[in-house]
């Protein structure tokens, strides 16, 4: 696990303004038993605080936030009716017609990841509390999510190792009856990012087998390395690990068996 320093960003997609205010920061009696809040800055569009130890920036924008849905609504559409744990169709439906959104940076000195996530989503919810995004845009890694995901993950599970759910990502690339299902986010984490390409009629089990590795990482000691091979055991088969560079991510990975 990393304990380095991290400046963290998510942002907030609204159909309509949507106001940012101190004043409704201070209201929020249920986060003011856990946090004291203070007010750095405030003007029209931007206000900045510090939460406990941390600093945390909100930038309000009259636009929508650049990404590629055409890139989202593939990924949906490859996931479509995966027991998986975020339902990116309802996200990128959701969002399709917002307007405006928040941008939270959070800048933390936390010791290691778990609270450094945690920095930025306990930041986050001073806003969702306020007024509800229809989504959240976690730009660095391509996740977008629903509110009700973000909500149950980001929300919901800040204090347990399932909030991880909401910032790290996986996605998958098809090729000639091929997918290669590779996770985003998680070097940032502290631990290598995996890949693993199947046949697509085993993708559902391959990314149920690649979240189970990676929150194995993240959650505990456990950290994979090239060649090691891992308990955790497919179809009666245990998988080594190859390092190599991803053809889809700007860093090197470490690369499943292929089965």
């Amino acid at each position: 696990m990393s304990d380095k320093s991290l400046s963290l960003s998510l942002r907030l997609l609204y159909n309509e303004t949507p106001t940012l205010s101190y004043a409704a920061f201070e209201k929020n009696d249920a986060m003011a038993q856990s946090f004291q809040i203070e007010k750095v800055s405030e003007s029209a569009n931007e206000l900045v605080i510090k939460v406990g130890e941390n600093k945390a920036t909100f930038k309000k924008v009259a636009a929508k936030t650049d990404f590629d849905y055409e890139a989202y609504q593939t990924q949906a559409e490859l996931f479509m009716g995966q027991e998986f744990f975020t339902f990116r169709h309802e996200a990128v439906a959701e969002t399709k017609d917002h307007n405006n959104y928040i941008e939270v940076n959070v800048e933390t000195d936390a010791e290691g990841a778990f609270l450094q996530i945690q920095a930025l989503f306990f930041a986050t919810m001073y806003q969702t509390d306020a007024q509800a995004p229809v989504g959240v845009h976690l730009m660095e890694n391509g996740v977008l999510l629903s509110f009700g995901d973000f909500a149950e993950f980001g929300i919901n599970q800040v204090n347990a190792w399932p909030m991880y759910c909401a910032w790290f990502n996986i996605c998958a690339a098809e090729k000639n009856e091929k997918v290669t299902i590779y996770t985003k986010g998680v070097k940032k984490l502290g631990e290598k990012d995996l890949e693993i390409t199947v046949k697509k009629k085993n993708m559902d089990v391959a990314t149920k087998f690649l979240l189970n590795l990676t929150m194995n990482s993240l959650s505990t000691t456990s950290s994979y390395k090239d060649q090691e091979t891992t308990t955790n055991i497919l179809n009666g088969k245990e998988y080594e690990f190859t390092k190599k560079k991803s053809k889809f991510l700007d860093a090197k990975v470490l690369e499943l068996e292929k089965w």
